[in-house]
């Protein structure tokens, strides 16, 4: 199929048909209808004011999930997520949560800790990233909730410093967590889709199929050879096993992080030419934004790419992924957008089947369901994939709750909210002592009575350039009106979220704007004192 090729519903078909046989039959995704995207919940949620003694928590965490991609925000028609969009009529959906960082790694323990990457010395200015030893000696949350009788289990993708399997972080059990040599996952399949699914493209990180699927190919693998299927599997089992236990489980998704290849099913119901794509994406930034900003999009956003470019050994994975180099059209836009479109629909029934789970066991009364991810995904918005900015699409979360005690608030709710919050808002939900050293906030008035949450909420990230000259903090500081965007050693970042949700227009140099901009710099210095920023 040829890269500006129109791909119609029947050559999406005709192309699936054509890659079953070379699959062999154990790897049988192309004949997989178990579901629809069209699908309709039907579970009744109880309005329960009170909080039972023995109420359990069930955390979902997708990766690279951003914030404005659910179905009830009616941003794209192709997106259907009808158990995302119940929990929030049932519970309470922040529009506005933020990861504590625009990468994998760092972002994740925040919601564990309650610490920023900065108070783990995740990063400084003389090095890169220390990632393997920042949750050495950390309290983590479920290490406290062992301490009140809770049995503590993470099943699915921790991903928090390339982790071997025998790594608990405070768990009491810890299963198929997509470890980096994936052991556990390839003892749950087989050898032969563990290939297909981690080497060639179709589920992992690199090889094979072009990892933004621009083509909108089918994957090859089974649904329930799907490694978010399977994490659903032992969810489900671990919740039925411990229904007479009060429990905190963490349910950890892989997708919709590229590669953006889910069960076909679901690519089958996202049609790209309907999907709606980023006005901003072949717009090449101007001087207005500061250098490091225009290295990021010309680059990918991919630290070192020049050099993987020009390397024998990764050229050509560097040409399929960089945009520039590939001469990326609108048809591999809308492609790309309807392939993280379908990857989302994906998670929903995932999510689907554990709330469906929950109702037939009993425990839907008596369960906080808890859904976010780590962080977002540019999706082409200013040119750029991935993550690893201050831009919405990559700092701005799902967070949705819904669960005994919480206040039906008619979906949406403004207040801003963090990762580094869970922890205390945990803590008071269950009525226990919350541990000394949180930097997060307690936002349970917020879910109780639907009031206003904090006036800022942050992020950062650590550019670990190569050239010592470059290598700083990104910080963002986020209030109801205002970004500032502090990008250390070069320019400032001003956007006006009201007239300027897009932020296609950096203030940060206009006259008019320059006494926002000073306040917005002195609360960014209060808020590195109070929380303890490096």
């Amino acid at each position: 199929m040829g890269k500006n090729q129109n791909v119609s519903r029947r050559n999406f078909i005709a192309a699936a048909a054509g890659t079953t046989a070379s699959a062999g039959s154990i790897l049988t995704g192309l004949n997989d209808d178990t579901k629809s995207a069209n699908e309709k919940p039907s579970i009744d949620f109880k309005n329960i004011k009170d909080i039972p003694e023995d109420v359990n928590i069930l955390f979902i965490i997708s990766d690279q999930h951003r914030g404005d991609f659910l179905g009830n925000r009616g941003i794209q028609p192709e997106l259907k997520t009808p158990y995302l969009d119940m929990l929030s009529e049932n519970g309470i959906c922040f529009r506005r949560a933020y990861t504590a960082c625009p990468l994998c790694i760092p972002a994740r323990p925040a919601y564990l800790t309650s610490k920023y990457p900065s108070n783990l010395g995740m990063g400084d200015r003389k090095g890169k990233w220390h990632y393997f030893n920042a949750l050495e000696n950390q309290y983590t949350l479920p290490a406290h909730l062992n301490k009140y009788g809770y049995h503590t289990g993470h099943l699915g993708k921790s991903h928090l410093i390339g982790e071997s399997e025998e790594q608990l972080f405070g768990f009491q059990e810890r299963k198929i967590g997509f470890t980096y040599d994936n052991q556990d996952y390839r003892a749950a399949t087989s050898e032969e889709i563990a290939t297909e699914y981690l080497e060639n493209g179709t589920g992992g990180y690199g090889g094979g199929k072009e990892t933004y699927n621009s083509e909108y190919i089918p994957s090859r693998i089974d649904y329930h050879a799907h490694f978010d299927t399977i994490v659903v599997d032992h969810a489900l089992e671990f919740m039925n096993r411990n229904k007479g236990n009060k429990w905190y489980l963490q349910v950890g998704l892989e997708k919709p992080h590229p590669t953006l290849y889910p069960p076909i099913s679901f690519m089958k119901d996202v049609n790209p030419d309907n999907v709606v794509i980023p006005k901003n994406w072949n717009k090449v930034f101007g001087d207005d934004m500061p250098e490091r900003k225009r290295w990021s999009q010309q680059n990918n956003m991919n630290q070192g790419f020049n050099e993987m470019y020009k390397n024998p050994e990764t050229g050509e994975w560097a040409r399929r992924i960089r945009p520039e180099s590939r001469g990326w059209t609108e048809q591999d836009v809308r492609n790309t957008v309807a392939a993280y479109i379908a990857c989302i629909n994906y998670v929903d029934h995932e999510i689907g089947r554990l709330l469906n789970g929950l109702a037939r066991m009993g425990l839907l009364d008596k369960t906080l369901v808890v859904y976010t991810s780590d962080h977002g995904e540019q999706c082409l918005d200013h040119g750029m994939i991935q993550k690893k900015c201050m831009f919405e699409g990559s700092i701005n979360i799902p967070m949705i709750l819904c669960g005994p005690g919480i206040k039906k608030t008619g979906i949406f709710t403004d207040g801003l909210v963090e990762h580094v919050d869970l922890f205390p808002t945990y803590c008071a939900y269950l009525g226990i002592e919350e541990p000394e050293g949180l930097v997060g906030e307690n936002f349970t008035p917020t879910l109780k009575e639907a009031l206003p949450a904090k006036d800022y909420a942050y992020s950062e990230y650590f550019w670990d350039f190569s050239d010592e000259n470059r290598r700083d903090w990104e910080r963002a500081l986020v209030g109801k009106r205002w970004k500032y965007v502090n990008n250390g050693k070069f320019e400032p970042e001003l956007y006006d979220y009201e007239n300027d949700p897009g932020e296609n227009n950096n203030l940060a140099f206009d006259p008019k704007y320059q006494e926002v901009l000073e306040k917005m710099r002195e609360e960014m210095k209060k808020h590195k004192i109070q929380y303890n920023i490096s």
